[in-house]
């Protein structure tokens, strides 16, 4: 049987989190997000239930308050009995936040055990032109914008930005480029405005 061990998904602002615990989720499970921090506390056994045999997602825990953190320790401890896997992720180091007192040591115990590092879009811009190539392939799939495609000088030059926004910033401006481009080749001088 695989693990069902909860995940910790460390990484920037902006990074594929969701795209990650996905890739992580059994076939025909249920799959939840857990949208409010509020509901961790108010119904922790509720989300497990709900989620039973599959995927519970929980979105950015950095900030969670000190009650809210109890409640994601309700939630982790109780996750094997519901055959739930709970993916939860992080955009700073919570070992820091725990050393400074910001952070549940027991909740951190529990996360720590299976740690997936997302790296920066930028350490992985070779990847950029396939990854902007794909997601305007999605969007024309999808009938949101007419037949598009990049120039090679585009591609050059999404691949030479920062991306301080990471996977977000990218899908964003390549919905931009994709609406607002003149002609079915998106140019250089377009991608140059939008970025």
């Amino acid at each position: 049987a695989a693990s069902r061990s909860a995940v910790l998904i460390q990484g920037a602002p902006g990074s594929a989190f969701e795209a990650c615990a996905r890739i992580l989720h059994p076939p025909n499970m249920p799959w939840m997000t857990v949208e409010l921090a509020a509901q961790i506390v108010e119904a922790p056994l509720d989300l497990l239930q709900g989620a039973r045999g599959g995927t519970l997602l929980v979105r950015d825990v950095t900030e969670f308050t000190k009650l809210e953190q109890r409640g994601l320790f309700v939630l982790l401890s109780q996750a094997e009995r519901y055959n739930v896997r709970v993916v939860c992720c992080t955009t700073r180091p919570l070992a820091e936040l725990v050393a400074a007192g910001g952070f549940d040591d027991r909740v951190y115990q529990l996360l720590g055990a299976t740690t997936i590092q997302l790296p920066r879009l930028y350490d992985q811009r070779d990847d950029i032109p396939e990854l902007a190539a794909a997601l305007l392939n999605d969007l024309v799939e999808q009938k949101q914008v007419p037949q598009r495609n990049f120039s090679t000088a585009a591609l050059n030059a999404l691949r030479n930005y920062e991306w301080p926004g990471n996977i977000s910033e990218l899908r964003s401006v390549v919905q931009t480029l994709a609406n607002t481009a003149a002609g079915e080749q998106i140019s250089l001088e377009e991608t140059q405005r939008v970025v």
